[in-house]
């Protein structure tokens, strides 16, 4: 099946939105932190269409002992954001249609 390239889930906006809250408390302005936020969901996206690996491969391969992205995965699974994530899909599927994705 052909996705569309601006298929986007209702976890992806909250994804964005949530992350540029956090940049923003962090001390970054509104503009830098919408910034971060579209430069990091196309690096990955990039790299997981041109690479043909997982996302679990990728993560593993650009993770770092003790740095960021480790970090913040971390804080993620300890909040259990993959299994929301999953409910999220099972709940949200039965609405799904083929324009949608």
């Amino acid at each position: 099946m052909e996705t569309k390239k601006n298929a986007q889930t209702g976890g992806d906006k909250i994804d964005r939105e949530q992350t540029m809250i956090g940049a923003m408390e962090h001390g970054l302005s509104e503009e830098t932190a919408k910034n971060l936020v579209f430069q990091t969901m196309l690096g990955a996206a990039e790299m997981l269409e041109k690479s043909g690996k997982t996302p679990e491969e990728l993560r593993r391969n650009i993770m770092s002992p003790g740095g960021t992205t480790e970090a913040a995965i971390s804080v993620l699974e300890q909040y259990g954001y993959k299994d929301t994530i999953v409910q999220a899909i099972i709940q949200s599927s039965p609405l799904f249609t083929e324009e949608s994705i």
